[in-house]
């Protein structure tokens, strides 16, 4: 796949969003302004899950998994093996919303394409 102008502009695009949103979110935390309630939960679940305890949350009185399930922090708790903050939490929330740009630009690419050729009669 080539390197166009636009890709290059989108990755700039992503890294900017996730730059910014990460250094807010995280002032906002360092402000508590994220309120131990919400983030609490993950960051207590997600820290037992990470030395293979039994993943029950106290700040809520359930288990991790007694309410949604969140499998997905079974994935997530090796890196807390490498930093168990909650700020990783805020850093993996801000990436995960900044992926789905690439994918809706290569798809749009794809239509984008079909699209060019059935108006022009060209076979791919």
């Amino acid at each position: 796949m080539a390197v166009t102008d636009s890709s290059v502009l989108l990755g700039g695009m992503i890294t900017l969003f996730v730059g910014s949103f990460v250094w807010l979110t995280w002032l906002t935390h360092a402000r508590f302004g994220t309120f131990g309630f919400d983030l609490g939960i993950f960051d207590q679940g997600v820290w037992l899950l990470s030395r293979f305890r039994d993943p029950f949350v106290t700040i809520r009185g359930l288990p991790l998994f007694g309410d949604h399930a969140s499998y997905i922090l079974v994935l997530v708790a090796p890196l807390y093996w490498i930093w168990a903050d909650p700020r990783l939490l805020l850093l993996l929330q801000v990436v995960f919303l900044a992926i789905p740009a690439a994918s809706v630009y290569l798809i749009e690419g794809v239509r984008d394409a079909r699209c060019a050729r059935t108006l022009t009669g060209t076979r791919p």
